[in-house]
C-alpha cells in the first residue's frame, strides 16, 4: 500500500484488494482516497511499529481513507511530547482528512488509542 501512495499524484484513488497488509503507511502530503475492499476483511496490521496510518504533511480534505481495519498499532511520539500517541490513525500538523467506515481496534497508546488529532480536522 505504501508504495502505492508514494507513487501516486494528489486526485488519485487507490483501490485495495481484501486481505492483510503487515505494514504502517504514511500519506505524506498526498491528497487522495485510499479504498479497501472491505472494512472486515481489509486489514492493515501494523506489528506494533509505530501509528497505522499516518497523516501530518497537510493533507486537505480531499484526503479519504475509506473501508479498512486499522490494527496493532502502537503510536508515534509527537513533537514536545514523550507519549506514544495515535496507535490506529496519527492526525497531526493542519492535516484534514476523511476518515469513512473503518473499523479501528486492537491498538495501543497513551493518548488517542484508536485516533490521535492536533492541529488538525477530521
Amino acid at each position: 500500500i505504501q508504495e502505492a501512495i508514494d507513487y501516486s499524484m494528489d486526485g488519485d484513488t487507490i483501490l485495495v484488494s481484501a486481505g492483510t497488509y503487515y505494514e504502517n503507511i504514511n500519506f505524506n502530503g498526498k491528497n487522495i482516497a485510499l479504498i479497501g475492499e472491505d472494512r472486515e476483511i481489509t486489514i492493515i496490521d501494523g506489528g506494533q511499529n509505530g501509528s497505522v496510518v499516518t497523516f501530518e504533511s497537510g493533507e486537505d480534505l480531499m484526503t479519504i481513507l475509506s473501508e479498512f481495519k486499522l490494527i496493532n498499532g502502537s503510536g508515534t511520539i509527537p513533537e514536545n511530547s514523550d507519549e506514544y500517541c495515535g496507535g490506529g490513525i496519527f492526525i497531526n500538523n493542519t492535516s484534514s482528512v476523511q476518515i469513512n467506515n473503518c473499523i479501528i481496534t486492537s491498538n495501543n497508546a497513551y493518548s488517542g488509542t484508536a485516533i490521535y488529532a492536533s492541529n488538525s480536522h477530521l
